[in-house]
């Protein structure tokens, strides 16, 4: 090893390497707290573990939130990479405090990932005159990018250590950890708590396995670029060994890799050392299972990789590790609200292989449920109202199975190439709906649906299509046709796996009838952060079926006290809303669950349906997905130096003059920060500006223009104003160059709107 007086050239070079994502981070006009990762991401119940959450703009973090009862969490040191100042001075404070250790007769290794496992790391911490655990957060931090291969993340820059404490009666399950700081509450990490003994591995970079002392047990880790982690378990002749990894599914989308996420394969070995089974993906899935008879008595080994060799500390994992339960397939995937249904489970290590789902305990909709004594998000449960029945075998003809309609059918395509057919007749002029209920479920089947009639002769064919509430898919593999009937008589719907495969992993739900309408509702993001007396915009979208275009009402369920929507109305077509929450004044509120509902007319009935909060999430830079959240949490923070600005004239709606200018005036601004503030719509309805923005007395007056043809009398909407000013910055830190920045002041709340003609109709 090569003797060094000056600081390890790794931490040298990453300091460095670190310093223009820092200075162009600081220029960011949104610095929202981001969690990245939590690791370990998961602990037994009744536990109490060390974690470290990786992510931005962390600093000034107050606390930790988490969804559901029974698991807590406080937090510990905050740590950032040095900037380049910084690396400066300790790189001079490193190189003097190793030569007076040296010339004690102290044996300081030069390399970081030595001196972390050194008894000298004391004595360097004292000379450097900085605790321990702020030394090896440097030299944890050098060794986790050592590596060429590593990408400087400055989404992942932050560290806070925490110590979270699960009690005993914790239900096991997935929660949702929040960081609360003083900008605001960060976006929900996943939490895992689990019934069986944990272990978490520490030795970086070390190629010998872990010695695993019992199963069942839960292995966490994290793979940096080019790891391979290695657990050695003694197994026995005949044991049905399972290993299940979470690993995509704590972490499903990350915006900056491909393919989008962590990719995990594993790898049994047996013991003469020869590779025995492997598995990168558990059926459609990118989280693998394996599944293996153990041959004999004896030392085994188990791997975990990314398939592409790549690694950072989000590619976290836990891997559930023994001879343990596993539901492979379920039939039916649903049933009815009247009653019970029998459902049929298969799989390794399950106590039993049917069980009972009760339809009216469920309600309509669809449920993550408990099977084979297990909790699963990987199947889901279908719960409705109309008539059922289940796919028969063909006759000796092969002729097309006769079904009612409306029907739902629960079939499965158990061999590999097979087609099942069904028969109805219709009217001519009569619009059906045949869909497909099976990838959303769990189901392994990538559905094709053809739609011939008496003669044979095809009226319409599907593939795939894509539904916005299931955020999680990445292959919307589900078939969906709507077809209006040419003529009175017999039809055939006929369905088949698009690759021609087939097994009892393959089953499906699929409904025959009249179009339903209906509408779900998701809103983005399911952190809120508001300043006391302000307000923010938020986006609801709307996902309507089946020809549902009405209007949806929004509003609060139960709405915590002083907190008001504005913007509650998507209207007739529109499949998304920006609507405004303003947070009281003062602060009588933080760390508050909300709910919200929407409400719309359907065939002269009321329908309400919950609004489930989602993120939105984007995969390998491009591909964006709604994905739901467990809670909606609102933090109100103190109030800042930001003013208040309100509409004068709360009008509702405001008549905005099709072809001219409508005056808006503006409360809240008083002084010379009045001449400071400038305004911009914020996703603006075609055709609607600010043509000028003047001052009239104490208020601001805006100037709203409204081009004919484009806002035509009659038309409807909602209007968003932000407000901003500009201000200068130095470039980096440090550096006397100046640089604009806006930053954001807020924005009203939303102001409804009704265009009329330049008469007034």
């Amino acid at each position: 090893m090569r003797n060094s007086t000056c600081l390890p050239a790794a931490v040298c070079l990453i300091a460095l390497s670190l310093l223009l994502p820092i200075a162009a981070s600081s220029q960011q006009q949104q610095r929202s707290p981001h969690a990245g990762f939590i690791y370990p991401a998961g602990a037994q119940k009744g536990a109490e573990v060390d974690v470290k959450i990786g992510g931005q703009f962390l600093i000034g973090a107050t606390g930790i939130y988490v969804s559901g009862e029974g698991v807590t969490g406080t937090l510990g040191e905050y740590f950032r990479p040095p900037n380049g100042k910084e690396m400066n001075e300790l790189r001079e404070k490193f190189r003097n405090a190793r030569l007076k250790l040296v010339d004690r007769g102290l044996q300081v290794p030069a390399q970081p990932a030595m001196l972390l496992r050194s008894p000298a790391l004391a004595d360097m911490a004292r000379e450097l005159g900085m605790p321990a655990e702020r030394l090896e957060s440097y030299l944890r931090y050098a060794v986790a990018r050592q590596s060429p291969k590593t990408q400087i993340n400055p989404q992942l820059q932050e560290w806070l250590d925490a110590r979270i404490t699960v009690d005993a009666n914790a239900e096991p399950g997935v929660r949702e950890m929040r960081v609360v700081t003083r900008l605001g509450l960060s976006n929900p990490i996943r939490f895992e708590v689990g019934r069986y003994a944990e272990a978490r591995r520490t030795q970086i970079g070390a190629a010998e396995p872990a010695e695993v002392a019992s199963l069942p047990v839960v292995l966490n880790g994290q793979i940096l670029p080019g790891e391979a982690h290695r657990y050695r378990f003694t197994g026995r002749k005949g044991m049905r060994f399972v290993a299940a990894i979470s690993a995509e599914s704590l972490l499903p989308y990350l915006a900056d890799a491909v393919p989008g996420w962590f990719q995990p394969r594993l790898s049994l070995f047996g013991p003469e050392g020869r590779e025995i089974a492997s598995a990168d993906h558990f059926q459609f899935r990118v989280d693998p299972i394996l599944l293996f008879n153990l041959p004999a008595d004896g030392q085994y080994t188990l791997e975990v990789r990314d398939t592409l060799y790549r690694g950072r500390e989000d590619f976290v994992y836990r891997v559930t590790m023994g001879e343990l339960p596993v539901v492979t397939s379920v039939f039916p995937l649903g049933g009815r609200t009247t009653g019970q249904t029998a459902v049929e489970t298969r799989g390794w290590n399950l106590p039993q292989a049917k069980e009972w789902l009760d339809g009216r305990a469920l309600g309509p909709g669809v449920h993550a449920i408990e099977l084979g004594g297990i909790d699963s998000e990987d199947y889901k449960f279908q719960v409705g109202g109309l008539p059922e029945c289940f796919r028969k075998p063909p006759d000796a003809a092969g002729r097309p199975q006769p079904i009612p309609m409306p029907v739902v059918i629960n079939g499965c395509i158990r061999n590999p190439g097979e087609t099942d057919a069904y028969r109805f007749t219709a009217r001519a002029g009569q619009t059906i709906v045949a869909e497909v209920m099976a990838r959303r479920l769990g189901s392994e089947l990538d559905s094709i649906l053809s739609l011939t009639d008496g003669t044979g002769r095809q009226i319409a064919y599907n593939d795939d299509f894509e539904d916005k509430a299931f955020g999680l898919l990445t292959h919307q593999s589900d078939s969906r046709i709507v077809v209006t009937l040419p003529r009175t008589g017999a039809y055939v719907l006929r369905i088949r796996d698009a690759a021609n495969k087939g097994g009892d992993e393959y089953g499906y739900r699929l409904r025959v009838s009249p179009p339903i309408p209906d509408f779900e509702l998701r809103i983005v993001p399911s952190s809120i952060t508001i300043r006391a007396g302000m307000t923010i915009p938020l986006t609801v979208y709307a996902i309507r079926r089946d020809g549902f275009d009405g209007d949806i009402a929004l509003s609060l369920k139960n709405p915590p006290k002083g907190v008001v929507l504005r913007g509650g109305r998507i209207l007739a077509g529109k499949d998304q809303q920006t609507i405004t929450l303003t947070a009281p004044m003062p602060r009588l509120l933080s760390l508050t669950p909300l709910q919200l509902e929407g409400a719309a007319q359907i065939d002269g009935r009321q329908v309400t349906r919950s609004v489930v909060p989602a993120d939105d999430m984007m995969q390998a830079f491009a591909y964006h997905h709604l994905v739901p959240a467990r809670e909606l949490v609102l933090d109100v923070l103190a109030r800042g130096a930001a003013p208040r600005i309100a509409a004068a004239d709360d009008q509702t709606p405001l008549r905005l003059i099709s072809g001219g200018v409508t005056q808006l005036r503006l409360m809240g601004i008083r002084g010379p920060a009045a001449t400071q503030v400038q305004f911009a719509l914020d996703s603006a309805p075609d055709g609607i500006s600010i043509k000028s923005v003047a001052t009239d007395g104490q208020d601001i007056v805006l100037s709203l223009q409204a081009e004919a043809p484009k806002v035509k009398p009659g038309s409807q909407g909602y209007i968003i104003v932000s407000a901003y000013r500009d201000t200068m910055v130095p470039s980096m830190p440090g550096s006397t160059k100046l640089v604009k920045r806006r930053q954001s002041l807020g924005v009203l709340p939303a102001i409804e709107f009704a265009a009329v003609s330049p008469g007034g109709t």
